[in-house]
């Protein structure tokens, strides 16, 4: 028995169900400070349900001001796949790495999860970097 099926069977023994969603991988996205960005992320639902979305850091904490959400559909009507899009131009002081969610209003437990890194522009910015996340 392989790490994930091994996983599997211990949460299924503790009586948790795993759901699709939880055993895709969080995607990153690397934009660069200065530059507009603009990606789409796939969200999880179920028999082509439309719920409002929001989205805000991992830890609870609002999104900083360059990440932006548009949180229409993007997909077949009525289809099981549906993706958000976020959009913005970081400036060089968020530099760092931000771990999102993508949540329907009012639940704790997310329908997406994206990573987005902030980078320099080569040889420009030295010694800058962070965790956006986790700060209290």
């Amino acid at each position: 028995m392989d790490g994930l099926n091994l996983g599997m069977h211990y949460v299924n023994t503790l009586g948790e169900k795993l759901d699709d969603a939880a055993l895709v991988a969080t995607p990153k996205v690397v934009v660069i400070a200065g530059e507009e960005f603009r990606f789409r992320v796939k969200v999880a639902t179920q028999n082509g349900e439309y719920r409002q979305l929001e989205a805000k850091l991992i830890s609870g904490l609002a999104l900083p001001p360059f990440i932006q959400l548009d949180p229409m559909s993007y997909g077949e009507d009525g289809s099981l796949r549906r993706a958000v899009e976020f959009y913005g131009v970081p400036n060089l002081s968020a530099i760092g790495e931000y771990s999102v969610g993508v949540y329907a209003v009012g639940n704790t437990k997310p329908v997406a999860t994206v990573m987005v890194k902030v980078k320099g522009r080569q040889g420009k910015v030295k010694g800058l970097s962070g965790k956006h996340d986790e700060r209290k």
